[in-house]
């Protein structure tokens, strides 16, 4: 917000507190004149005066650009979109006010487009300081918002069957976090000019795991470090909190093993207030309610006033609520050469399938047109499809010894990786096949030094392909490779 300053000269506008004010108008109701009040509490005669006649009761400056019921709603509605999640920004906030004076019809000359300023979000939360304030927020996920009341009743009524019999200083709470030994950016002092500012300093951009427990008696656990490394340094365990218990792990992280020893090597440590913890979360004392009152539900529309419109808390309501998921596509990996490029229109089965499935006419005339077009570009990607499969299916086209065909051989994490080779024998009894693979190359595909035969059945063969061309020094060239194996 911007500062302003008093022009010289300019007339002074309430120069005095409000409680010196309230004082000098009780001695005046009790006989004290207007004069020596003036001179006692430095406040003007005619002021004085107006206020005992209650004239110009009103605040100092320019009215406000909304009334005093327009901000209340307002109010009202930051407080119904914070409960419900549906939090605001300063900019939300203008958008708001804009889109509200809009639809009404209101233009304000001291808004610009009828958008406020921040200086005018700066006052508005300042008029209302006692309601309103600025947070730092977390972010939660949407499934976890999406829990009803009776999710978490249930959820509590199976805690008391499990706790039952158990002693709280056997219920325990822990999170773990981690410390980055990357020491980050900051502004320093450099010539100016400098193109590149640097700063000498180690750091490897590790993380360091931490853990943190506590008992539901109130009792506080060492603190555990965890290092990512296979051994550990005397250095790495000095200058630490006392008691800290520290290990290593080859990633860094915690498992089950290391959390069996950690609850065979702690010391308790009393703590105060730890318990309160477990009072918030409803588990020591065993209390549902902690928890259900925190959720917005619809006794909250007698807690909020009435000048909300109940289509805004429907609205609130109903992005906590479950909806449609939408469901996600599993993404491919594409197999690209290195230095290569890649497009939509490299596959163009895909893409005309793609054009069709997310076509979506807005007029019904327009739908019932459109259908013809889409049967006849599902008709013509089935002829090339089946154009294909004719040409190139090795169950139905008798591979002979000599043919060039395409096989797949299934590798780590369930990825599959295709070959040209050529038939050697074949064996019809075991539906087999015999074979000497090829190497691909940059011009094309050539057999290796070292001969590379194996037998492989014929479902491997995803393709025979035609009669290749022969270049100089053994390189094969074929033009009927389907672009959508992985060729290795």
């Amino acid at each position: 917000m911007g500062k302003y300053k008093r022009r010289l000269g300019a007339r002074k506008y309430m120069d005095y507190e409000a409680s010196a004010l309230e004082r000098a108008l009780q001695a005046m109701k009790e006989g004290m004149s207007s004069r020596r009040a003036e001179t006692l509490y430095n406040i003007p005669r005619r002021t004085l005066l107006n206020k005992m006649k209650h004239i110009h009761t009103g605040d100092v400056g320019r009215p406000k650009s909304l009334s005093q019921a327009e901000e209340r709603s307002l109010v009202d509605v930051l407080i119904a979109s914070a409960e419900f999640g549906s939090l605001m920004t300063e900019l939300d906030l203008r958008m708001l006010v804009r889109n509200y004076l809009d639809q009404k019809g209101i233009s304000l000359t001291c808004f610009k487009e009828n958008l406020p300023g921040r200086d005018w979000v700066y006052l508005f939360l300042k008029r209302n300081k006692t309601k309103l304030t600025k947070r730092t927020c977390q972010n939660i996920k949407r499934c976890r918002a999406e829990k009803t009341s009776e999710e978490f009743e249930s959820y509590f009524q199976n805690l008391e069957t499990t706790l039952q019999d158990v002693p709280p200083q056997n219920i325990l709470n822990y999170d773990e976090t981690n410390l980055s030994d990357n020491p980050g950016t900051t502004k320093c002092i450099f010539f100016r000019g400098t193109k590149y500012p640097e700063r000498r300093m180690n750091t490897t951009k590790s993380a360091i795991s931490l853990m943190f427990s506590a008992t539901a008696a109130g009792e506080l656990l060492p603190c555990y470090v965890v290092y990512k490394a296979e051994r550990m340094y005397s250095s790495w365990i000095e200058g630490g909190p006392p008691n800290t218990i520290y290990n290593r792990t080859k990633s860094g992280w915690f498992d089950a093993g290391l959390l069996a020893k950690l609850i065979k090597t702690i010391e308790l440590k009393s703590e105060k207030n730890i318990k309160n913890g477990f009072r918030a979360t409803g588990i020591v004392p065993l209390c549902p309610d902690e928890v259900l009152k925190k959720m917005p539900t619809a006794r909250y529309k007698e807690r909020v006033s009435r000048e909300i419109d109940n289509s805004l808390l429907d609205f609130l309501q109903s992005q906590n609520k479950r909806g449609e998921r939408v469901q996600r596509n599993k993404k491919k990996m594409l197999h690209v050469e290195p230095g290569a490029s890649v497009s939509v229109a490299d596959l163009p089965i895909a893409q005309n399938k793609t054009s069709v499935e997310y076509e979506v006419p807005a007029i019904e005339s327009e739908v019932q047109d459109a259908e013809p077009e889409v049967d006849s570009v599902e008709s013509e990607v089935e002829d090339v499809e089946s154009e294909v499969q004719t040409r190139s299916d090795p169950e139905e086209r008798q591979i002979k010894v000599g043919d060039h065909v395409v096989v797949e051989i299934k590798g780590k994490k369930f990825l599959k990786y295709h070959y040209v080779a050529v038939v050697l024998e074949t064996d019809d009894e075991n539906d087999s096949l015999f074979v000497k693979f090829m190497k691909k190359g940059l011009a094309g595909f050539i057999f290796p030094p070292m001969e590379d035969t194996s037998i492989i059945n014929i479902s491997d063969v995803k393709q025979v392909l035609t009669q290749g061309t022969e270049k100089r020094r053994g390189i094969y060239i074929f033009s009927d490779i389907k672009p959508s194996f992985n060729l290795k």
